[in-house]
């Protein structure tokens, strides 16, 4: 359990970052709230700011991904970097979203384990 705990720590500081990086805001979860997290509604808390965080981040691969449609029909060469970019920021915030909405499932299971 506690190598559960440490492993989620990192990939949930990990994906606070990337999250915070691309939105500009702060973490969902702080590595304080993982630490502590005892009770079922701990870990409930925790899995539904990692959804949350798993919805915006796939609204904004939405977004990156219509963004780099946009630039390939605008079909201008000095643009095709611009494509390619949001290409990359679909893959990278679609990959987060992923990593989020396992860390949620992984606390619904310990919220479920301390009922």
């Amino acid at each position: 359990m506690n190598r559960s705990i440490v492993l989620l720590t990192t990939l949930a500081l990990a994906i606070g970052l990337v999250g915070a990086a691309s939105a500009g805001t702060t973490p969902p979860v702080t590595a304080a709230q993982i630490a502590s997290a005892s009770t079922a509604a701990d870990h409930e808390a925790i899995a539904k700011a990692f959804d949350e965080q798993a919805t915006d981040l796939a609204a904004k691969a939405e977004t990156d991904k219509s963004l780099a449609n946009a630039y390939r029909t605008a079909g201008k060469p000095a643009i095709t970097m611009q494509s390619k970019h949001c290409d990359a920021l679909t893959k990278d915030l679609n990959a987060a979203a992923a990593e989020s909405r396992a860390l949620a499932a992984e606390h619904h299971k310990m919220a479920a384990a301390a009922k």
